[in-house]
């Protein structure tokens, strides 16, 4: 070893030499320390207990050996100056380094550290230099509280003041300390220097440093470390073993973990409960609860009665991988073997229920369990209760249990009212929420942003903007700084009430604070506002987020686009997408298919197509929508060709066409007057499985009464009206009006009468068109009462008369007039008062004209 080396660490002068009475203390707090380290294996004494035991034997050590006798204290000092070559003057330096000593010693019992450093650099510039009592005091104080830095620090001002060098008891500490910080590196360095310092390294030094790479989790380094611990002649102990068995449990490597465990018994030792713990743990993380159950079997055999722990990871592994129901069965084995299961058990399953959509019925069994067992529920386990509630969004049972923790005296934290006011959000219990927030001002908790973001939340599902508008005052009266998530939910609540005009002011004025707004709300009040028609609200917002560097989301330019495709408005719809694009927004198919829409709303054909081209080439995929727009577009035209050749492409891009496509499709025919192409898309449309809605059968008859082939359209409608048909009662005024027209026109009044009569009975609206072409059709065929009673029984029901036409009071007249009915023809009015026309009343009987009574 270099003198430089000796003198770092070794070197002890003559004066250090002559102090040997004054380090007798720490050396007995140092044994005492070491066999507390040794006992901390076997039982779980708590690091502040330990520290208490080591500076309470120190202090009483130092304070006997200041006040025994005088005489043999005298004695002994005067034996160490005759044996020494220094001045007379050493006493009174002894002395004074005592004092120091016990200086140090009660500043860091007290956990003053930073006194004791004061007093120890006071101590450095004054004659009388601090001892190496003094630095290795100091240094296992700040060992004990984990500060590495500060033992560097003091390990580096002890080598300079060259009073000693630092004993194993005094390395180990600083390598445990930097054990529990995880510091792999520093423990594995001080470790390698100790024989540098004539420190031979014993099984706590090893240990120490397998323990850091236990807690990082490193099970190469520990294991490379035991092997170099045996290698070095210093045989590992239970702890050893433990701490390397934890490694592997940490790492997940159950194998290992159990492959150390055999090595261990093979090497003499009996593995404790602790290494067997460890070992299931192991094998719990890996998801292997067959192979713990072992385990567990195996230690009953051994001898060594499993704990809660035990059960406990098993338990806990079942739980977080969502398996309630294989929890509860490792809960019951465990009171089986009769081991009653602590509150942690429980919560462990509780916390798996509050993560599972089917788990608010098995907490609550459970809850009721753990209370008949005896085990009290604490705050963990009712805020796990009250996060269910809040899951399902119900305030009652929150607020129930909240209730039920002050009646058992549990204490409520700021998580459990927490919880219980998201619970209240979600419901919209403004209510709820307010007596929550007067209950946090109670305890002293004085709620915070997110309590108040809680309970705007509540406002805007209960669409309460004076509430919500009220603790946005009382937050900016608390000086809190409103964030703009506080900002999107009074928004939130603005346009859930419909107040889109008091949500564009609140935008405003997070726009002007510089607060990004979330996509979702400006989307909300986007789609809000397009709902109401109001385009240009729409893009003066999109203007003004655009404006202040706020981000628009595709949403809401979607909606605005949507707004001027409905108006048809194709220019300013290409306009915005347009504006997208060129903002590196990414327009999605809703983009695009507004766009589509548009064109297909003025019969644009060819701008649609090359919008559906682009789309291909931006990589956006087109849908259903898509192609149906562009399908209705050239519906619009009549273009049957067009239509079909975009239902090919749409089989080929493997979207299946939907009952709008086809209807779309019967529409095109319909323009292109062919009906028989438009049944003939029914047929197929069935051939895939799709059933025809009202839209479809109202199209077809409507082709085919345009088409003055009324047998059609009337096979239709019966098709319609037909028992056991998905449809039945469904048929519209509509379909009726364009039968009973359809027939009318072709002189087939009976035919006409019959499906107006259907349409009343079904209750259906006989319209003004076909009541006129009823009477125009009596008209034409000469019998002019069956004409005067419709048009009597039109004035009576407030259906307005014709002014003009066949069917118009002016023709029956003239037609009366005519006929030499010329008192008829100038009675002025007709008979007023409802009356079943004489047609209906010969073919459908009293009852039926009692129904139109």
């Amino acid at each position: 070893m270099s003198q430089h080396a000796k003198n770092y660490w070794t070197g002890l002068s003559s004066t250090a030499f002559k102090e040997m009475v004054a380090m007798r203390p720490l050396a007995f707090a140092m044994l005492g320390l070491y066999v507390l380290s040794l006992f901390r294996v076997w039982s779980f004494l708590p690091g502040f207990s330990e520290e208490a035991l080591l500076v309470a034997g120190l202090a009483a050590l130092e304070f006997f050996r200041v006040h025994r006798n005088g005489e043999k204290t005298v004695s002994l000092k005067e034996k160490m100056l005759d044996q020494s070559d220094e001045a007379p003057d050493a006493v009174p330096v002894e002395r004074s380094r005592s004092q120091l000593l016990s200086r140090i010693c009660g500043a860091c019992k007290s956990g003053n550290l930073r006194v004791a450093d004061e007093v120890m650099m006071s101590a450095m510039e004054s004659p009388d230099k601090p001892s190496l009592s003094c630095y290795g005091t100091l240094i296992n104080a700040y060992a004990k509280i984990g500060d590495i830095a500060a033992c560097e620090r003091w390990l580096e001002e002890l080598n300079k003041a060259g009073v000693g060098s630092p004993n194993i008891i005094c390395m180990n500490m600083v390598i445990s300390a930097c054990a529990k910080a995880g510091d792999i590196s520093k423990a594995e360095t001080l470790l390698a220097k100790m024989p540098e310092l004539d420190l031979k390294p014993d099984v706590m030094s090893y240990n120490s440093v397998i323990d850091a790479c236990a807690r990082a989790g490193s099970v190469d380094q520990a294991e490379e470390w035991l092997t170099r611990m045996a290698a070095a002649g210093t045989p590992p102990n239970l702890v050893s073993y433990s701490s390397l068995i934890h490694a592997c449990a940490k790492g997940g490597v159950a194998r290992r973990a159990e492959e150390w465990l055999v090595k261990m018994r093979e090497a003499g030792l009996e593995p404790n409960v602790i290494c067997y713990n460890a070992v299931i743990n192991a094998c719990c993380k890996a998801g292997e609860a067959a192979r713990a159950a072992r385990w567990i079997d195996t230690m009953r055999e051994a001898g060594i009665q499993p704990t809660v722990t035990t059960y406990g990871a098993i338990i806990d592994m079942s739980a977080k991988t969502g398996d309630i129901d294989e929890a509860m069965a490792w809960l019951e084995r465990m009171t089986e073997a009769g081991i009653q299961a602590d509150v942690v058990s429980y919560n462990m399953i509780l916390g798996a229920c509050n993560h599972s959509d089917v788990g608010m019925a098995k907490g609550k069994e459970l809850f009721a369990h753990m209370r008949d067992r005896g085990v009290q529920p604490n705050t963990v386990s009712y805020n796990l209760l009250i996060s269910m509630c809040a899951r399902k969004g119900d305030s009652g049972g929150a607020l129930s249990a909240l209730k039920e923790m002050q009646r058992h005296h549990v204490p409520q934290d700021r998580v459990s009212l927490q919880v219980t006011m998201k619970a209240c959000a979600r419901s919209g219990d403004v209510r709820g929420i307010k007596s929550l927030l007067s209950q946090m001002r109670g305890k002293g908790y004085g709620p915070d942003v997110g309590a108040y973001r809680l309970a705007l939340a509540a406002c805007a599902q209960a669409r309460d903007i004076v509430t919500a508008e009220s603790i946005f005052t009382r937050m900016q009266e608390e000086g809190l700084n409103i964030d703009s998530a506080s900002y999107n939910s009074v928004i939130e609540a603005c346009v859930q009430a419909g107040d889109t005009e008091g949500a564009e002011q609140w935008v405003g004025q997070a726009l002007k604070l510089g607060l990004p707004l979330k996509p979702s709300c400006l989307s909300s009040l986007a789609n809000a506002l397009a709902r109401n028609g109001d385009v240009a609200d729409i893009e003066n917002l999109v203007t003004r987020t655009a404006a202040a560097g706020v981000e628009v989301p595709c949403v809401a330019f979607n909606a605005l686009i949507s707004a001027y495709a409905k108006r048809g408005d194709v220019d300013r719809a290409e306009h915005w997408l347009m504006t997208m694009l060129k903002g590196a927004i990414s327009a999605d198919v809703a983009s695009y298919s507004a766009v589509i829409h548009a064109c297909a709303k003025v019969g644009d054909v060819r701008r649609a197509e090359q919008w559906l081209l682009q789309m291909e080439e931006s990589g956006v995929k087109a849908n259903a929508v898509t192609y149906n727009s562009l399908i209705n577009a050239c519906a619009r035209c009549g273009n049957v060709a067009s239509a079909a050749l975009w239902l090919d492409r749409m089989d080929q891009a493997g979207i299946a066409p939907g009952v709008l496509t086809f209807n779309s499709l019967m529409n095109a025919s319909v323009k292109a007057g062919d009906v028989d192409r438009a049944e003939s898309w029914l047929a197929t449309m069935r051939e895939r499985g799709l059933q025809p809605d009202a839209v479809t059968y109202s199209t077809l008859i409507h082709a085919c009464c345009m088409a003055r082939e009324p047998q059609r359209g009337e096979k239709w409608l019966e098709e319609m009206c037909a028992e056991g048909s998905p449809l039945r009662g469904a048929p519209a005024a509509f379909c009726y009006s364009a039968v009973v027209q359809a027939w009318a026109r072709v002189g087939e009044t009976e035919r006409a009468v019959h499906w107006a009569t259907t349409a009343r009975l079904a209750g259906a609206e006989v319209s003004a068109a076909s009541c006129s072409n009823i009477v125009g059709a009596f008209v034409r065929r000469g019998d002019l009462r069956q004409a005067e009673d419709w048009l009597r029984w039109m004035e009576a029901n407030g259906i307005e008369l014709p002014h003009s036409g066949p069917g118009c009071p002016a023709r029956v007249a003239q037609a009366l007039a005519q006929s030499g009915e010329r008192a008829r023809a100038t009675a002025g009015r007709f008979y007023t008062g409802e009356q079943w026309p004489t047609a209906a009343h010969e073919r459908y009987g009293s009852s039926t004209a009692a129904y139109w009574g």
